[in-house]
């Protein structure tokens, strides 16, 4: 149920006379028997008429040629929306003019998807007059109303729909399948950030493989390098199972996703282009690019792997290796390599300067000038201590440092 400062608002606006219900993910959410993120309230009520049902202090217009206003209510933020129609999407991605209507019913009809245009009162009541709840019952993603409509109007909504099918596990209908495959190029109206959002869940969805594989052309309206990938099917049937088999982290799929461009494709122009961030964007290049490289479980080996990247690189580039294991002996080399590394940071093998039983005061101390050489005396010997030359042992390392001609 929902928490009770969201069902205080609801019952402030219904005392002052106002309809009011929450509508939208969080009643799908409910229906689902899943735990809601955010909970969305519409009403009858005209954002100055809602306003004035709560304290003014706690009260934000974020929205008003919309009709959102923002409400805090035991510390957290509620958005309150006034029903409404759209008017036209001039530029397919947000209605150039709203207008505010009465009836909860004329609301539900603008929203994208049946299982998102239900509404539940403060009792639990549910008004679902496109059939969402059903919907959602048979795991079914079908559009409210005319589905070319609903993509006209916001291009986004191509990629919500696939990302719903991946998060949810669910299937469109066919209608709006269709639709989806022949709306791909409203996309281009989209911003960048905002398909990023939706492609970032999409690809943590745990139904990414199925998705992809019957929609992967949709991508190519977002990266169109992508069509010598999506339509060589061997190609892309490897990536997919790829995809299905790794761990759901965002820079191992992203990762994957990747493996089949052309060698001297620009991995971090593409992700530049759809607004990641710098350090996803160097972080899923640099995985790519080592994408190939084939590990063994050898200690000395290992290790400087584990100095080069550090562990959380190397942990990353191992799942992206399994995930890209296509034959058993490929899975099995791969744990092998996680199983070693894992033993070596048990026994704790040294790998980096911080482990080194020897720090920079005791280079200075044993007659080191302050400077850059401090830093190679210690890189010199970590290096022999990885390579098994010396013991990571204080004495031992300090009466090295202690023989140094200096």
């Amino acid at each position: 149920m929902a928490p009770k400062g969201a069902l205080r608002v609801l019952e402030r606006l219904n005392a002052a006379g106002f309809e009011a219900y929450f509508v939208g993910g969080c009643v799908r959410d409910i229906l689902r028997g899943a735990a809601p993120h955010d909970w969305d309230i519409c009403t009858a009520a005209r954002p100055e008429e809602a306003a004035q049902c709560f304290d003014s202090a706690r009260v934000r217009f974020t929205g008003r040629r919309h009709g959102t206003i923002t409400v805090l209510e035991d510390g957290m933020p509620y958005e309150i929306t006034t029903f409404r129609v759209d008017g036209a999407y001039s530029d397919g991605r947000r209605p150039d003019q709203v207008r505010f209507v009465s009836r909860l019913e004329e609301d539900l009809a603008r929203r994208d998807f049946t299982m998102n245009a239900i509404a539940m009162d403060a009792s639990g009541g549910m008004r679902d007059p496109f059939g969402g709840q059903a919907d959602i019952k048979n795991h079914i993603i079908r559009c409210v109303g005319v589905p070319n409509l609903r993509f006209q109007e916001d291009g986004l909504r191509v990629l919500r729909a696939l990302r719903f099918a991946s998060v949810l596990d669910f299937r469109m209908e066919e209608e709006t399948a269709g639709s989806v495959r022949h709306s791909s190029g409203r996309l281009a109206c989209v911003a960048a950030e905002r398909i990023q959002e939706e492609l970032r869940k999409l690809l943590l969805g745990r139904a990414v493989g199925r998705v992809l594989l019957e929609y992967g052309d949709v991508l190519c309206a977002v990266w169109r390098e992508f069509c010598s990938v999506v339509f060589a099917p061997e190609l892309w049937g490897r990536t997919v199972r790829a995809l299905e088999r790794s761990a759901p982290e965002l820079p191992v799929r992203l990762t994957l996703l990747l493996f089949g461009l052309e060698k001297d494709a620009d991995v971090r122009g593409l992700l530049d282009r759809l607004r990641f961030d710098a350090e996803t964007a160097r972080l899923v290049s640099q995985l790519t690019a080592l994408s190939h490289v084939r590990l063994e479980p050898e200690d000395k080996v290992l290790r400087r792997w584990l100095k080069e990247l550090g562990l959380g690189k190397l942990r990353l580039l191992l799942a992206v290796q399994r995930g890209a294991a296509e034959t058993q002996a490929e899975e099995k080399r791969v744990d092998e390599v996680s199983a070693r590394v894992a033993a070596i940071l048990e026994e704790g093998q040294c790998f980096s300067r911080e482990m080194l039983a020897v720090d920079g005061r005791d280079v200075t101390a044993a007659g080191i000038a302050q400077g850059p050489a401090v830093g190679r005396v210690l890189d010199l010997l970590l290096e022999q201590v990885m390579d098994g030359v010396l013991p990571n042992d204080r004495a031992r390392l300090l009466s090295v440092l202690a023989g140094l001609d200096v």
